[in-house]
């Protein structure tokens, strides 16, 4: 099952592996203002995240589409009732050189219609490195994406929910950056989600 739904009652995690076995292991949250820089030592690469979210963090072998699950930022409830956390995950994958990105995309879209319920793709794929049409000027050296779509899909629980993913290329591996939200908070979440990505870094 893909892991686009994120309750709102998880509580921070990562996973670890115990006598072979997978098990999950709390973390506190960091509930400090501002941004906090989140690094990754096997994918090489570091991203900033607003500090009061939650971070998750996924070990080797966790995958979904041949994507693998690196690290999950769970946005704060919006209140008991809400039903869905907004979230922003990475995900990294294996990648021809030699292969054309667009194809990579679309294959993506093709899983997506077969398993999501109620799919609509909204944007194209597009090489389109501004998310917010503000581009900023702090990239100091990062990396913009090289491609990006905006679907919906309809979730049982949460209604309605709206993603960006933003697709970078290096080498022989695209990271995969995207946003998850409810269709109605969406548009309060472009500002954050623009800030991660000038942030981000393939080092």
């Amino acid at each position: 099952m893909l892991l686009l739904s994120i309750p709102s009652t998880l509580l921070p995690f990562i996973v670890v592996e115990v006598h072979g076995q997978k098990v999950l292991r709390l973390t506190s949250a960091n509930n400090s203002s501002g941004f906090s820089i989140y690094k990754n030592q096997e994918y090489r690469f570091e991203i900033s995240y607003p500090s009061n979210w939650q971070k998750i963090e996924f070990t080797e072998g966790i995958e979904r589409n041949e994507r693998k699950i690196v690290a999950n930022f769970l946005s704060l409830p919006e209140g008991s009732s809400d039903k869905f956390r907004d979230y922003v995950i990475v995900e990294v994958s294996d990648f021809q050189p030699t292969h054309q990105l667009s194809n990579y995309v679309n294959h993506q879209i093709d899983n997506y219609i077969k398993l999501l319920d109620g799919f609509r793709l909204i944007e194209s794929p597009s090489s389109l490195p501004d998310i917010s049409g503000n581009r900023s000027d702090s990239k100091q050296g990062g990396v913009s994406p090289n491609s990006k779509i905006v679907f919906t899909y309809d979730d049982p629980l949460a209604g309605t929910i709206k993603i960006m993913e933003l697709y970078f290329q290096n080498k022989d591996k695209v990271y995969i950056l995207s946003l998850h939200s409810e269709i109605r908070s969406y548009d309060n979440y472009l500002t954050i989600i623009q800030r991660m990505v000038d942030s981000f870094r393939i080092t």
